[in-house]
């Protein structure tokens, strides 16, 4: 189906009256929080639209219900693909989907640039924990933990890899420019925007902290919000995932990130 044909629905066809953006990198949160928004009941919150090799809707959008267009249109009319998101957005008042930085950069730039699209900057302070929980999904292919799954793959539980210590840092930096070109952007032109962490998300504050999410992206009543996914890796120190934890240890023991080493 073209992205510029109409659903059989057409009632889905009434743009949204918030519409927003998760800006974020990989192993930070973001199925979490996607499937979070998602499950209230005036959010319609997809996950990697641009992913490259698949159109990740919302987790309730999968079964065929809403198809706008190829992968290829989408990369070609990459805002005219945006717009249909904002139009389908099935009864819901606020409407929106994650991206990454490695994603399509003409739709990362409008989304950014444009005033009326809301962001939430989702991040997670420990680097450690966000880049082998990267290394470990490309190496169990696991991604996502659901929980409605009637029982969680335990495989990312046992795997162990050994960390680039070079890489590492290029991971690091790579993240410590994407939101920093991010704020800037945003403050230099004006721009209101939340940011949140990953372990804000968990902690203790959850609650006030979901609610001041709903509060920016215009919706009521956080009690109404659902958690979908279940966290990853997390019941492991690092030291049982990494082979060459004393090296990670060892290089960045007295470095700012020194106090995430044993979280």
């Amino acid at each position: 189906m073209s992205i510029f044909g109409v659903l059989n629905n057409n009632n889905n066809y009434s743009t949204s009256k918030t519409n927003f953006v998760v800006l974020s990198m990989p192993r930070s949160g973001s199925n979490y929080l996607c499937g979070l928004l998602n499950s209230h009941p005036d959010i319609l919150c997809h996950h990697e639209v641009f992913h490259r090799d698949e159109i990740y809707y919302s987790l309730d959008h999968r079964d065929g219900d809403l198809n706008l267009g190829t992968i290829e249109e989408r990369d070609q009319y990459s805002k005219k693909f945006i717009r249909k998101i904002w139009e389908n957005n099935f009864g819901c008042s606020s409407v929106g989907f994650k991206i990454f930085p490695n994603q399509h950069k003409k739709a990362i730039n409008f989304v950014i640039n444009n005033h009326k699209i809301k962001k939430v900057i989702l991040k997670r302070n420990n680097y450690f924990r966000s880049y082998t929980s990267y290394i470990l999904a490309k190496k169990t292919g696991i991604y996502s933990n659901l929980k409605k799954s009637k029982s969680p793959n335990h495989k990312d539980k046992q795997t162990k890899i050994r960390v680039d210590l070079d890489d590492l840092d290029r991971y690091i930096i790579s993240r410590n420019n994407f939101f920093r070109s991010v704020r800037n952007r945003l403050e230099s032109t004006n721009q209101s925007f939340v940011e949140v962490s990953y372990e804000d998300l968990f902690g203790g504050n959850r609650i006030s902290v979901h609610q001041n999410i709903l509060n920016y992206i215009c919706v009521k009543n956080s009690d109404l919000l659902k958690e979908t996914h279940r966290k990853q890796n997390s019941s492991r120190y690092l030291s049982e995932i990494i082979d060459n934890f004393s090296d990670l240890s060892e290089k960045y023991q007295d470095s700012d990130l020194a106090e995430y080493l044993l979280n």
